[in-house]
């Protein structure tokens, strides 16, 4: 199958704002009871399991229609398979800051771009915890994220919102929506950052069956911001990045984040290598200023050095198109992302970093059992061509692997966009890599929504089944598949 066509700089621009076709993708959703999925195709026998994702779905709130897309609030999606069946589910979240704005009528919090109605709401920087990112599994309970504001647990069993938590106190702040787990040591890891005169990343540690901890809290030179990180075996990696915000505008009340975030490329990014059997022992360093959304996957090479795969932005330009994406309006540019590998020698604090391809990509992904331990495919999403890239969003699902360079791309159709498309394990495999990817597609032909089950080492197979929703599904950030 051949590579697609490389997006590379100068990034590609439209000469004036278009409206495109994808924007009734952040219509509504209808809220969806437990129904009987239609299958086209067959379901592949092993795939037995919860596919569960969660995306910014209410946008039509108090106090009038966000335009962000950061600012919807959450809407948490479900497809269960068994014995050749499925069963979707949409359910919005209902959390405590959803509940007051609807009491008191009107936007009691400040989000991303739209700031509280009342200048008294904005004071002291109080924002909206809209749950709207990602979810997450730990020890049988379930929770909705967004890194503005503590977990919100939902009922497993129903998605039924049980409120906000900060896990008996561990959590004093912020909470982010990429969790990262290790296997060898049956933990995951999350981090969150609390902004002050003296800013904080707090790293926790949820073991399971044990309780929930906090690792570390280590001191930022700079109240930056940050949206993911990795982690090895040993370490856990954070690339601070040079989005500086704006402290004492947002505690006064003045704007929402957007209008106190800065681009400010003096700071660089921060390198913060935290050992996670002495985490007292962090390693830290500057170097140059890129923007980073999401890391693929890490692995120890041996000494001190580690090989981070994540996809690099030359500056965070991308953040205008989150503002009007909902609108389905395309202004500025549209910079690529490229898959990167970072080899980082922490001990002596170097960075060196290659481009793995030349497509434009997002959203990447592994096998379970490759994370943080070793390389092997990634799977992401990407554009087939320059023409859609433009509209910003993607329409192809691409595999990648660094081992052998290889590359497989697929266009599942015309104005069929795409999800990020999450790993689900074959019980039967004799390899790591044997399974099925699966990505929550929004059929713009049809104003329907269906998840894509494809081969994922054979992406030229196409879909082996599409397992339709009576209904448009919502775009969705982020996802989990956890097997049965």
């Amino acid at each position: 199958m051949s590579a697609l066509p490389a997006i590379s700089a100068p990034p590609i621009r439209s000469t004036q704002q278009q409206r495109t076709h994808w924007s009734r993708h952040f219509d509504q959703p209808k809220v969806l009871e437990p129904t009987r999925l239609s299958i086209e195709g067959r379901l592949p026998p092993g795939l037995q399991g919860t596919l569960l994702r969660n995306g910014p779905g209410v946008f039509d709130l108090p106090g009038g229609t966000r335009t962000n897309i950061f600012d919807g609030d959450g809407v948490v999606v479900r497809a269960q398979f068994s014995h050749g069946q499925a069963i979707g589910q949409v359910r919005p979240v209902d959390g405590p800051d959803m509940k007051t704005e609807r009491k008191a009528g009107r936007a009691r919090f400040s989000a991303f771009e739209r700031p509280a109605d009342r200048w008294v709401d904005r004071l002291g920087a109080r924002i909206k915890n809209a749950a709207n990112t990602s979810v997450m599994r730990w020890n049988g309970r379930l929770f909705a994220m967004c890194e503005g504001g503590p977990p919100t647990e939902l009922d497993p069993n129903t998605l039924e919102t049980l409120g906000e938590t900060n896990l008996n106190g561990v959590i004093p702040g912020a909470f982010s929506a990429h969790p990262a787990r290790v296997a060898s040591r049956h933990t995951t890891y999350n981090f969150g950052i609390r902004y002050g005169i003296v800013s904080q990343l707090d790293v926790f540690a949820f073991p399971d069956g044990g309780d929930a901890r906090r690792l570390i809290s280590v001191p930022l030179d700079a109240p930056r911001a940050m949206h993911d990180f990795i982690a090895t075996d040993h370490h856990l990696v954070f690339f601070t990045l040079p989005l500086k915000i704006d402290l004492a505008r947002m505690v006064l009340g003045i704007g929402a984040i957007h209008h106190n975030l800065h681009w400010t490329p003096s700071l660089g990014v921060e390198v913060i290598v935290v050992p996670i059997d002495r985490p007292s022992e962090c390693a830290r360093f500057s170097i140059d200023p890129f923007m980073v959304w999401h890391f693929a996957n890490a692995f120890e090479m041996g000494g001190t050095k580690l090989a981070i795969d994540y996809v690099r932005f030359p500056d965070a330009s991308g953040l205008d198109f989150v503002r009007t994406g909902r609108q389905g309006m395309v202004s500025a540019a549209v910079q690529p992302g490229l898959l990167h590998r970072a080899t980082v020698d922490w001990k002596r604090k170097t960075f060196e970093t290659q481009p793995l391809c030349e497509a434009s990509v997002e959203f990447p992904q592994v096998a379970p059992s490759n994370a943080g331990n070793t390389t092997g495919p990634i799977y992401m999403v990407s554009h087939s061509s320059e023409t859609v890239a433009r509209n910003g969003f993607f329409d192809t699902i691409m595999r990648v692997d660094p081992n052998d360079g290889s590359e497989q791309a697929i266009t599942l159709g015309d104005r069929q966009w795409v999800t990020e498309a999450l790993f689900a394990a074959n019980p039967q495999a004799t390899h790591p890599d044997e399974g099925w990817l699966l990505s929550t597609v929004y059929d713009e032909t049809q104003h329907q929504s269906y998840v894509a089950v494809l081969d994922a080492q054979r992406l030229d197979r196409g879909p082996l089944a599409k397992v339709w929703y009576p209904q448009a599904v919502h775009w969705t950030f982020h996802g989990i598949w956890t097997p049965q």
